[in-house]
């Protein structure tokens, strides 16, 4: 689906979520209703993942945020077709298949990747150590996987590791 909102115009992509656990996504199935408050974690079922293609109308700026690690291959060959590229690429990278990094590269060709959904979710967000990688070493190999990637595919692309609440500008 696509919604235009103000300046914005935000498409859903279909994707997958990472396999995590034991080989599969965690928690399947679907919420079909709102949940019953107070909400518990197995409330959030994750079998149906999204992504968004997030345009600012006025300049044609594209933000690509995946919220997992994985993804739809025929979701994505659908918009290589269309030629629909991103600027911005913000991608989870725990979890992810190998080929994660060069996948998403070649079908948009984005100018900065923002690793993203790389903590760990045990630590309070209060805690100094909130926004820290739960697997520093996981985190790097994804990088590098950018950095190789964007080598072979002749791109320039700039990786930047978010801050918790910390502030990204963009074209400056």
């Amino acid at each position: 689906d696509v919604v235009t909102h103000g300046g914005f115009r935000v498409r859903v992509v279909e994707s997958r979520h990472a396999k995590i656990f034991f080989g599969r996504p965690p928690l399947l199935g679907e919420v079909t209703e709102p949940p019953e408050w107070p909400l518990h974690a197995l409330s959030f079922k994750l079998g149906d993942a999204r992504g968004y293609l997030v345009t600012h109308v006025a300049s044609g700026l594209r933000l690509l945020l995946l919220s997992s690690a994985g993804y739809h291959r025929p979701a994505l060959e659908a918009l290589a077709a269309e030629g629909v590229t991103a600027d911005v690429l913000l991608t989870s990278v725990v979890g992810g298949p190998d080929d994660l990094a060069h996948v998403l590269l070649e079908t948009f060709r984005p100018k900065v990747v923002v690793p993203q959904h790389f903590d760990d979710f045990f630590v309070p967000l209060d805690h100094p150590d909130a926004a820290a990688p739960r697997d520093e070493q996981a985190l790097e190999a994804f990088e590098d996987a950018v950095r190789s990637a964007a080598t072979e595919l002749g791109l320039e692309v700039e990786i930047r590791r978010p801050t918790l609440f910390g502030a990204m500008t963009f074209g400056e």
